[in-house]
């Protein structure tokens, strides 16, 4: 296979203290040969793009995060001709590795486990807009650029971390094995968060991390502290209290797009949640 040299269409944006930016901006379904400096976050601004490691296809598309170790070779292409813009930021190790004292004196180093192929959909990944910020930030905007690389360090430790803890504690003695499931299982999360109004059946969201019933619903539980059902349900929650305080449209209506076809249903639901009625929260955004 011949591979496409980028050089040409991927532009150092920053290089630093807090690690290299590198923006591409690409239209052609071609495929590069690239290798990772540092601990990298692949993050799309918009477009699609595909990644090829240890021989697994990655496909992430506008907002997504996919994350690799120093060091890892792989193949990137962009599947369609089409505009496609995105992110490659080797963070520096050196300022992950720093205990910030002066904010969490107690702060303990992030389990060693690689998260290597750890995909993370626009839908759970809380990066984004920082990350978007980032993608357009201008070349002349040095100052601005530096901080927000900064930024990125320490949300990408408060993001990542919880995640790391409690893919460390899956009950498997094997690092592989642990890798494995921790993705299938952000899979699960991502398919939840992408379809709030879906009638759920366990055996679908078994079926897409190819987990067994049985051992789906233990891990999930094991790693997200709850049931899916459960954890569906304070997602829609979420989502439905931020549509009445954020927005005029009728409750009927977000009970509808949070998945609750019933409206007295979801405002007991609701109640139960928050201790308030969706209509008293409404009113007190109001007044």
């Amino acid at each position: 296979m011949e591979y496409h040299d980028w050089r040409d269409d991927i532009k150092t944006r920053y290089s630093g203290d807090y690690g290299e930016l590198r923006v591409s901006n690409l239209q052609k379904a071609e495929t590069a040969k690239l290798n990772s400096s540092g601990l990298a976050l692949k993050f799309v601004h918009y477009g699609t793009e595909e990644y090829y490691v240890d021989n697994q296809l990655v496909k992430i598309n506008s907002g997504d995060l996919l994350i690799l170790q120093k060091d890892e070779a792989y193949l990137a292409q962009v599947p369609t001709e089409s505009i496609t813009q995105g992110l490659c930021i080797d963070l520096s190790e050196r300022l992950l590795d720093e205990v910030p004292t002066a904010l969490q004196d107690d702060t303990e180093p992030l389990p060693q486990l690689d998260m290597n192929l750890a995909v993370f959909p626009g839908s759970i990944n809380r990066l984004a807009p920082l990350l978007s910020s980032i993608a357009t930030t201008g070349p002349g905007e040095t100052f601005a650029m530096e901080e927000r690389m900064n930024q990125l360090h320490s949300d990408y430790r408060d993001f990542i971390s919880p995640y790391k803890k409690e893919a460390q504690a899956l009950p498997f003695k094997k690092a592989n094995t642990k890798k494995e499931i921790f993705s299938r299982l952000l899979r699960a999360q991502a398919f939840i968060h992408d379809n709030l109004c879906y009638q759920f059946k366990l055996k679908e969201l078994a079926d897409a991390c190819c987990i067994s019933e049985y051992h789906f619903l233990r891990l999930f539980k094991h790693f997200f502290g709850c049931t899916p059902s459960a954890y569906l349900e304070k997602i829609r929650m979420e989502k439905a209290r931020s549509l009445i305080e954020q927005s005029e449209q009728p409750l009927k209506e977000i009970a509808y797009q949070t998945g609750y076809t019933d409206q007295q249903y979801f405002s007991r639901r609701f109640k139960k949640q928050f201790g308030q009625p969706p209509s008293q929260i409404r009113k007190t955004v109001v007044s």
